[in-house]
């Protein structure tokens, strides 16, 4: 189940959404930022629904250097999301975002070695990374 978030007109233009402007050759709308996924826990994705952003500050993991980590393939999100429970069933969040191109360091998963992961993107700005859902996994 994916959850949206209010971002439309946040930013000022939408154009990173992907929301307008015009497609280019690849299918993909000029300046739209590549989709993300970034694994969390409960109680941070309502923070994160709250402040309206992921924050750099509040990591605590950085195996490849300072910033958020996240990943374009939400598998790889689902392995660093924390279980949590809610009405006697068990779930794993995952917030969606859009990235900044110019503001992301790949860690290729030839480089991290965990089998069965995708790439890492590191993004060192907070706001180069902007939340516009909520993914919830049954586990």
């Amino acid at each position: 189940m994916r959850y949206a978030l209010d971002v439309l007109d946040k930013y000022g233009d939408n154009t990173w959404l992907g929301y307008v402007g015009r497609q280019s050759a690849n299918g993909s709308i000029d300046g739209e930022w590549p989709v993300a996924y970034h694994g969390t826990t409960d109680p941070r994705a309502a923070e994160i629904v709250r402040s309206g952003g992921l924050d750099l500050g509040k990591g605590n993991r950085f195996t490849f250097g300072y910033g958020i980590y996240c990943t374009p393939d939400p598998k790889t999100a689902l392995y660093y999301a924390s279980p949590y429970e809610h009405n006697g069933k068990n779930y794993k969040l995952i917030v969606q975002a859009r990235v900044d191109p110019f503001h992301r360091e790949i860690v290729p998963k030839s480089q991290h070695g965990l089998a069965g992961l995708d790439d890492y993107w590191i993004i060192k700005k907070n706001d180069a990374i902007r939340p516009y859902g909520i993914c919830v996994f049954p586990c």
